[in-house]
């Protein structure tokens, strides 16, 4: 009996597995380049990203390593075959250098953490 019920148990647990769709980013990595400081003092940029599964994915929370960097994203449900948008504003006033940011994504796709990185130069 017990082993029966070990069955049902992993059985159910690979169907569930199973059910989860994948989030797919365009590209995971944005080089910015050189960002002329005396230009601008903020820069928006958009992480793409589509559902490459069978049931809609949310997007629970998206963090950044600091406070300069802000996102924002879609909201509802992405549905199976859909794409969706990750904004970040990157705002870089009075920072001149290299600059290496990271964005945390947790979804409820079966890659329910995925890791966006923004590079640069502000000159």
């Amino acid at each position: 009996m017990k082993k029966l019920g070990l069955l049902l148990l992993f059985c159910s647990l690979t169907v569930l597995a199973q059910n989860k769709s994948e989030l797919s980013f365009l590209k995971q990595t944005i080089d910015l380049g050189t960002i002329v400081a005396e230009k601008t003092s903020k820069v928006d940029v958009n992480f793409v990203f589509s559902n490459k599964g069978n049931v809609p994915i949310v997007i629970h929370k998206v963090k950044a390593s600091c406070g300069c960097t802000v996102p924002r994203w879609t909201k509802t449900p992405i549905e199976p075959g859909k794409s969706g948008v990750i904004t970040v504003s990157f705002e870089h006033q009075g920072k001149k250098g290299t600059f290496l940011k990271t964005l945390f994504v947790e979804s409820s796709a079966k890659n329910n953490l995925v890791l966006l990185k923004l590079k640069g130069v502000v000159k």
